[in-house]
């Protein structure tokens, strides 16, 4: 009827005043004062000059004016450039010609004119009279001007090669001032169009290239509105409602979808508000952006229909479809203020949310309603709902459809469920086919629920905003211990102060007369007022008090200015809440509110900035941004190059474009929650990376030097990025938005800014982290004895020493380790400890690949000795320990053996099976014989079979290949690789061969003063790359070939570029005779192996759920100059904290719900090692553990900022920590 989604449009009120709408069905008969119509229209359409011819017969009953009690005249009214020729009546007889009718047309407003008929004597309020009139109707669409297309585009009627559309605004029949009607209608219209009204199809037929539909609608309407388009038509029953989509070639794909998905409604909503009315619902596409509801059908734009699901979810179709019951079935009045959209919304933009999508959906919608209304309704805006007739601005539909909606949640929880759905299908009932006002809505759920709502609906009704809520005078005591006991769960009575706040423990200051150390003994006394602080109402307030994940809470009545309340708690509460699920509308306070780019748009102080630098397309798009705001919003426009401190400092800004650059503006990036990090091809959030040039961000954050003021910035990567750049201000709730070619790919919210709503417990009353000893830890382990905590090092095994003992100190248990298993491929080895011991460490071995020796050679005799290996520097202590490994990198043209091959000698046979590929329709190895013999392959695969290679991807390729042969039984593999052998690097990497791809990354990380040892920089590419699913039992070696080179020079002069060709044209293996020729091969593999492992202590709580804590411990050692890495930041800094969480929760173990387990990881700098050495051995089954928390390098950043790496992957965990995160400032 009114809204849709994102295509919001604007409702026609002209000509409200002339309708009232008549209870004819539910009261008995009309209202005497209504007039009521029966039209029997016949209507031709011509779309190509824009004409409409009509004869209508209609039946009128009407009331006589006071002013004329003769009855003497009757008006209508009609659209101005419709010219009537004749009006006549039927002869009394019925049987002698028709009776012409005296007549005048004056002027009317807003595009009408009045007819004023000369009634004939005996009328007696009742006549049938005939008009015959015609004209053209061409008003064109003017586009919505609104930023967030909350209203959209407009006209009062137009028929053109666009399209048709003839509404109440329109005027296009004769109509009386505040009347009702019922309907026939016959409309032609030239082919290929089709036309779609209100009410039943009764028959439609093509003569002469003339499209003709007769329709008859026998349900009171206010109004009847025709539309016309070149539609393919599809339909289906559901429950016996013939539901049709009018969809334009390009949408029709959708119709089954759209079909499918208003039958669900249809159903869903029959059960909330009664039988669906009609015999038929249409879904009928607009050829410009709409969202309007008619008796049977719906008229959504093009745009809309595209977006498929989207336009699916609730409050997009759905909303339409309740208009079936609300508004086009049960009317308003509209002097008397518009419930319909108020009950509409809440039925389908929220309840269906409840329904469908769960309280999380929920949730968010009950929260963002309060945020919208408190950032876009200003008080010089704002009027009471009872005065809502319809929306022509944005914040209209705050008023109207937001608070309106959420008064009926209000209602919802006052009286119950029950009551409440029990009397929304009585109004439907009683009021169905005639018009209803708020009080008789008031009437109707006082009956029902027989409780008094004069008050309820006054409140709510009457007064503008909404509640106002702050905590004030919060304070606690500790009761004695048999309190608890006694004490009633809450009170409203009044208490007189007991304590007021004790100093914050993040000072590491302890409440006095408690020994450090120790928590604040219960159980506790907690009391404090709710003030109101605009006009009071009368609610029941959600009061929540929080321990963590649980919660406490109780319902607080309110009806005064101040309201005090008391608790009697067992335990140390951490915050106290009112209304913490936002089930009351309510205005939120500004510092409350979280940023988004609403928020900045509605500060009267503020710039729209747009960028000098880029391209001129790009810079174009920008300042159309900038303007279409100031049109709208206000504020002032300016290039990004007269942004100066001060004008930051005092305005919202709203930055456009590569205006993010200037030093200004980096230096406030820094600040943001989510961490950004902004590039020229790519950028950051939340450790979430954006890559593409199709890619945009939309980002609002709270001014760091003015949190009154609001800073948004909108860029794209490329002009593409801004292809649907107009739409920017639709998405301006969230704080953050990633688009991708112009459609959101994922998006969040910053936590809410400190509200008066909620109460922070002080850190007193639990176990204080103390400053002090998180130095004393920090020193201790970047001191110059540990000499950087480099794995296999004395200085690590000082680092572990130091953890167990602390473990031990604190009361943590020691665990039991499982079996140790090291799987193939993997760099990680570990003991395998006996399952009685309980020990602090789980060990484990890093092993590092390396060659003692390799020979390779093909002929008939082995060789007589393979050369020595060059020896190795290291930080750990090993006996091979004497030379630098730069010394002998791997040669491109050297051949060289995977780093998981099996060590020996072999003198073998040899096979040549082409690309070693075994696959459907295509195998390398149909008809030979590789049993104990090595086999010679290609690498890749030949063209024909790309699809094979794109689905394995080259890694599983090699995989593939190793398994083929080694399952029939070859003892080698060799492998030759086109020019070099760079692609496989992880899989041939010795710590005394590095290939050249790691070398350089080695050298350019130490240019860039970061050291990294060759063995560390082996395990970080061992531990990222894909292992072998299986175990490898043979040799694999690889051979870098060129396109020109031959086979070994083993078959002839045939090139491997030959060999290829021929595979290529004859889709089959090639045979090569290579009899007489041997592999002779020795590999003998020499790794490295480095001790470490992980440190591990456990809290036990009352639940089998785990919650894991973790922070590595090693560093990088010293560099060969001998220059010490201390890690004081990376990573003593999460060591410390982790030690300091540990000695706090062991204070206070038996509270613990979850149990807790304690890991300091060793060899994280090496890729993670410790942690995935654990997650394959765990001490307790990874699927009791709902959660892992990792500290890592939080000794330095700007005060009070926290980066949440991982919050985009588990958004869930990224809201509560931010949520106590954000309590601890």
């Amino acid at each position: 009827m009114k809204h849709l989604g994102t295509t919001l449009i604007r409702t026609f009120l002209l000509f409200f005043a002339f309708f009232h709408f008549l209870p004819l069905l539910a009261l008995g008969g009309p209202d005497p004062t209504t007039p009521f119509l029966i039209h029997d229209l016949d209507v031709r359409l011509n779309p190509t000059d824009h004409t409409l011819r009509a004869l209508d017969t209609v039946q009128v009953r009407w009331h006589r004016d006071p002013a004329d009690p003769e009855g003497r005249t009757l008006s209508f009214f009609l659209n101005e450039n419709l010219k009537v020729t004749e009006i006549y009546r039927e002869a009394p007889d019925k049987s002698g010609p028709p009776l012409p009718l005296l007549w005048q047309s004056f002027p009317g407003s807003d595009g009408a004119q009045e007819i004023r008929l000369q009634v004939p004597t005996g009328s007696d309020g009742n006549l049938s009279l005939t008009l015959r009139y015609e004209g053209v109707i061409y008003d064109l669409v003017q586009k919505s001007k609104d930023l967030s297309f909350v209203t959209g585009d407009a006209t009062t009627g137009l028929i053109g090669e666009e399209g048709v559309y003839l509404s109440e605004a329109t005027r296009w029949y004769p109509d009386m001032p505040k009347s009702l009607a019922d309907f026939n209608l016959t409309v032609a219209i030239p082919e290929p169009w089709v036309v779609v009204t209100q009410g039943e199809l009764v028959a439609r037929e093509t003569k002469d290239g003339i499209a003709q539909s007769r329709w008859r609608s026998e349900i009171p309407a206010e109004a009847l509105t025709l539309v016309a388009g070149k539609y393919q038509l599809h339909t289906e029953d559901h429950d016996g409602v013939a539901i049709s989509t009018y969809f334009s070639p390009e949408n029709t794909p959708l119709a089954e979808k759209f079909i499918r998905a208003a039958g669900e409604y249809i159903r869903l909503y029959s059960g909330i508000l009664g039988k669906y009315p009609y015999k038929k619902f249409d879904i009928v596409e607009n050829f410009f952006s709409s969202g309007y509801g008619f008796p049977t059908f719906t008229l959504l734009g093009g745009e809309v229909i595209k977006q498929g699901e989207r336009a699916l979810q609730p409050g997009y179709l759905d909303h339409e479809i309740v208009h079936s019951w609300l508004g086009n079935y049960v009317f308003f009045d509209p002097d008397q203020g518009n419930w319909v959209e108020a009950l509409t919304t809440y039925c389908a933009n929220y309840y269906s949310k409840e329904l469908k999508q769960g309280e999380e959906a929920a949730f968010k919608h009950r929260k963002g309603a309060s945020q919208r209304f408190s950032i876009r309704v200003t008080p010089e805006k704002d009027y009471p709902v009872r005065a809502f007739k319809g929306k022509t601005e944005d914040y209209e539909n705050d008023i109207g459809y937001t608070k309106g909606s959420m008064i009926f949640h209000q209602l919802r929880r006052w009286i119950g469920d029950d009551a409440f759905f029990f009397a929304l299908k009585e109004i439907v009932r009683r009021y169905g086919g005639a018009r209803a006002n708020w009080d008789d809505l008031q009437k109707v759920f006082e009956e029902v629920s027989r409780q008094p709502l004069e008050e309820f609906f006054r409140q709510w009704l009457d007064l503008k905003g909404g509640p106002e809520l702050r905590l004030e005078a919060v304070r606690w005591e500790a009761l004695p211990d048999d309190s608890l006991e006694s004490a009633p769960p809450a009170s409203l009575e009044s208490i007189s102060p007991i304590r007021s706040e004790p100093v914050p423990a993040l000072s590491g200051e302890q409440v006095p007369g408690l020994p450090e150390g120790s928590p604040q003994p219960g159980p506790y006394r907690v009391t404090g007022k709710v003030v109101q602080l605009g006009d009071v109402y009368r609610l029941r307030l959600p009061v929540q008090l929080s321990f963590g994940e649980e919660k406490e809470t109780f319902e607080l009545n309110l009806s005064e200015r101040e309201t005090p309340f008391t608790y009697t708690v067992a335990r140390v509460p951490l915050s106290l809440t009112l209304d913490p699920e936002y089930h009351l509308f309510r205005k939120i306070a500004p510092e409350a509110i979280t940023p988004c780019l609403n928020a900045l748009l509605e500060d009267k102080d503020k710039l729209l900035v747009y960028p000098t630098q880029g391209s001129s397309e790009e810079i174009a798009v920008y300042r159309g941004l900038a303007e279409m705001a100031a049109a709208r919003k206000g504020g002032r426009i300016l290039p990004d190059t007269d942004l100066t401190e001060d004008l930051l400092a005092r305005n919202s800004v709203l930055l456009l474009g590569h205006a993010w650059k200037s030093a200004l503006i980096r230096e406030r990036l820094a600040n943001l929650p989510g961490g950004l990090e902004l590039g020229e091809d790519a950028f950051k959030l939340e450790g979430k990376e954006s890559k593409g040039e199709g890619n945009a961000l939309l980002i609002t954050w709270r001014n760091p030097e003015n949190p009154a003021k609001y800073l948004t910035l909108y860029v794209g990567l490329s002009p593409e990025a801004l292809s649907r750049a107009r739409y920017l201000f639709y998405y301006g709730w969230e704080s953050y938005l990633v688009f991708k070619k112009g459609r959101p790919i994922w998006r969040g919210d910053w936590p809410e800014g400190a509200s008066p709503t909620v109460y922070l417990f002080p850190a007193a009353l639990s176990t204080p982290i103390r400053s002090g000893a998180l130095m004393d830890h920090i020193r201790y382990l970047a001191s110059e004895e540990l000499k950087g905590r480099y794995p296999g090092t004395e200085g690590s095994q000082k680092a572990v020493a130091y953890l167990k003992e602390k473990f031990r100190e604190y009361g943590l248990s020691p665990v039991t380790l499982p079996d140790h298993r090291g799987g193939a491929g993997s760099a990680l080895t570990g003991p395998a400890p006996s399952r009685s011991t309980s020990t602090y460490e789980q060990p484990f071995s890093i092993v590092i690949p390396d060659l003692k020796g390799f020979y390779l050679d093909f002929k008939r005799e082995p060789p007589a000795a393979f050369p020595e290996p060059a020896p190795r520097r290291s930080q750990v202590e090993d006996p091979r320990v004497t030379h630098d490994p730069q010394s002998s990198n791997l040669n491109t043209r050297s051949p060289v053996p995977l780093i998981f091959s099996p060590e020996g000698a072999y003198h073998l046979e040899m096979v040549f099976a082409g690309y070693g590929i075994v696959t459907s329709g295509y195998d390398d190895y149909q008809g030979l014989s590789v049993q104990n013999k090595a086999v010679l392959v290609l690498d890749e695969v030949p063209d024909f079979l790309r699809d094979y290679l794109r689905a394995q991807g080259s890694t599983s390729l090699l995989f593939e290949k190793i398994k083929a042969a080694q399952d029939r039984g070859a003892q080698a593999l060799i492998l030759y690789v086109e020019a070099n052998l760079d692609a496989y690097a992880p899989y041939i990497t010795y710590l005394s061969r590095l290939p050249e791809p790691i070398r350089r990354e080695i050298d350019r990380a130490q240019k860039k003063e970061n050291f990294i040892s060759p063995e560390m920089e082996i395990a970080k590419i061992l531990a990222g790359e894909k292992k072998p699913p299986f175990e490898v039992k043979i040799p694999v070696v690889l051979i870098p070939y060129y396109p020109a080179d031959k086979l070994a020079g083993l078959d002839g002069d045939r090139t491997f570029l030959e060999l290829r060709e021929r595979i290529e044209q004859t889709r089959s293996p090639v045979e090569i005779d290579l009899k007489g020729v041997a592999l002779d091969l020795k590999i003998d593999q020499d790794p490295l192996e480095i001790r470490t492992g992980n440190v591990l202590g456990f809290l036990a709580g009352r639940e089998k759920e785990v919650v894991v804590l973790g922070a590595h411990y090693d560093h990088l050692g010293v560099n060969p100059q001998g220059e010490i890495f201390h890690g004081a930041d990376d990573n003593a800094s999460g060591i410390a904290a982790l030690l300091e969480i540990a000695r706090a929760l062991s204070a206070r173990k038996n509270e613990l719900k979850r149990s807790v387990l304690f890991i300091a990881f060793g060899a994280e700098e090496w890729g993670l090692l410790g942690s995935q050495f654990y997650v394959d051995h765990p001490v307790v089954p990874n699927d009791r553990v709902i959660t892992m928390l990792n500290l890592d390098s939080i000794g330095k950043g700007k005060p009070r900022e926290i980066s949440l790496v991982g919050a985009s992957v588990y958004p869930e965990l990224a809201s509560i920590s931010r949520k106590y995160l954000h309590q601890l400032g």
